[in-house]
């Protein structure tokens, strides 16, 4: 069996990753004790890089221990020694960290260090998934409680859905504007999208952005009253699920013409034909319901950017959970 040797990053590479078979110097670390000391912090869940932390009133040097590209453990940097053996227990890569009377104390440094005496697992590093409450609210995705506050993303692209929940708690920064609420950049984007429209003789109207958890909940209440839980549940997402909470959607018509009837419309030819330009998507179109979670929409459009929809074009079915790979 191969044998692999770690060592610990220094304080100068911090928030790097550590790699197998090498040997990091410290820029801190003296000529006869060169070699940054550590302890295994905590096990960590991800392979988030960590930088610079505090133990109570002094910094250390964090990094990621890696193994095969698996983040195994983050490491404080605790002193310096000379170079001595590590060792590998049951197939995983152990410190064989000296004793306190062994670490020799950092010369030159400016960053203070924490003593020997010092628990290097006070280190402010993120914990593990907290475990979901009976009484917490779940999404699909396995996300629950507190982490619902914070929407679903893949790429830096956040999702909202039947699949990926958000909370109340989620309040996007908005803005007014052509008669409702966007976030800034959507905003900017759709005015810019209208102009062009206008240009090409195309009339397009807002009838909804922004909404909170609370108008979702109140929408949705009403449409079931109205339409059924079944059918309402096809067009109409219950609080918690609508993209309208990101900020970054809106439901557009050409001043006549609502419903599914608008795709047929010179506007909503010129919408499907053209909002990639401005960063735009159709966000539900057809043949995608059991992707997407709702039925055919085409006059909910979704800002997300003109890289991204740049890679759908003109006319597009792609959905963005296609586009993303995730479910």
């Amino acid at each position: 069996m191969r044998r692999h040797t770690w060592r610990a990053i220094p304080l100068g590479l911090a928030g790097r990753s550590v790699q197998k078979d090498t040997l990091s110097t410290s820029p801190f670390c003296t000529a006869q004790a060169p070699l940054p000391t550590y302890s295994v912090a905590m096990a960590i869940p991800d392979t988030r890089p960590y930088g610079l932390r505090r133990v109570g009133s002094k910094r250390v040097a964090v990094a990621i221990l890696r193994r095969g590209g698996v983040a195994i453990s983050a490491l404080a940097v605790v002193g310096c020694t000379a170079p001595g053996p590590l060792m590998t227990i049951n197939g995983s890569p152990r410190a064989s960290v000296p004793s306190p009377s062994a670490v020799a104390t950092p010369t030159g440094s400016t960053t203070p260090l924490p003593s020997p005496s010092e628990t290097p697992t006070a280190v402010d590093l993120p914990t593990e998934t907290p475990t979901c409450a009976a009484s917490d609210k779940k999404s699909p995705d396995g996300r629950c409680g507190a982490q619902l506050a914070t929407p679903f993303s893949k790429d830096g692209i956040p999702i909202v859905s039947p699949k990926h929940l958000v909370s109340a708690d989620f309040v996007p920064p908005v803005v007014n504007g052509a008669g409702d609420q966007f976030t800034k950049e959507t905003l900017a984007a759709y005015l810019t999208m209208q102009k062009a429209a206008s240009a090409a003789g195309v009339t397009l109207e807002v009838t909804s952005g922004y909404r909170s958890y609370a108008e979702q909940a109140t929408i949705f209440a009403t449409k079931v009253k109205e339409l059924g839980l079944d059918a309402a549940s096809r067009t109409n997402a219950r609080a918690g699920q609508s993209e309208h909470q990101l900020g970054l959607s809106l439901d557009l018509y050409d001043g006549r013409t609502l419903g599914t009837g608008f795709a047929s419309t010179k506007a909503g030819r010129w919408l499907w034909a053209n909002s990639y330009k401005y960063g735009f998507i159709m966000r539900y179109p057809p043949g995608s319901e059991d992707v997407v979670g709702f039925a055919y929409q085409p006059w909910h459009y979704r800002f997300v950017g003109v890289d991204v929809a740049s890679h759908f074009g003109a006319n597009s079915r792609e959905t963005l959970e296609g586009y993303l790979g995730v479910s």
